[in-house]
């Protein structure tokens, strides 16, 4: 399936009944980090035990996306992918605003170690 197909409305509607993204939504685990001093965006999907770089209706860093919708050519990618066009029509995204030693620390913490607990720390308040 094509990059510009995963977020169809077939694609959607697949996902809109399935109640963990949906209850991801509703947590506000759809993010969007902004680096203030470029403007750089990176959307983060916040798990509960791990966090994961998405690129929406393109791509994510999960094993489900990468096992099953890349290696065993599955019909649609993982909820993550998707779940940031729904929760975005929501009006359910989250906006983080950073400035670069943070955005940097916390994309760095996400690829080498799967979570960010700066990032926790952040959304703790």
């Amino acid at each position: 399936m094509e990059a510009t197909m995963l977020c169809s409305d077939e694609v959607i509607n697949h996902f809109l009944s399935y109640e963990k993204l949906l209850e991801a939504i509703n947590m506000k685990r759809f993010l969007v980090l902004i680096n203030r001093d470029t403007g750089l965006k990176v959307y983060v999907f916040k798990g509960i035990n791990k966090d994961y770089l998405v690129s929406p209706c393109r791509i994510c860093t999960c094993s489900d996306f990468i096992i099953n919708f890349i290696g065993r050519k599955r019909d649609y990618p993982c909820y993550h992918v998707i779940g940031f066009a729904i929760a975005e029509k929501l009006d359910k995204l989250s906006y983080i605003e950073l400035d670069n030693n943070m955005f940097t620390s916390i994309v760095y913490e996400i690829v080498f170690q799967g979570m960010s607990f700066k990032l926790r720390k952040i959304l703790k308040g």
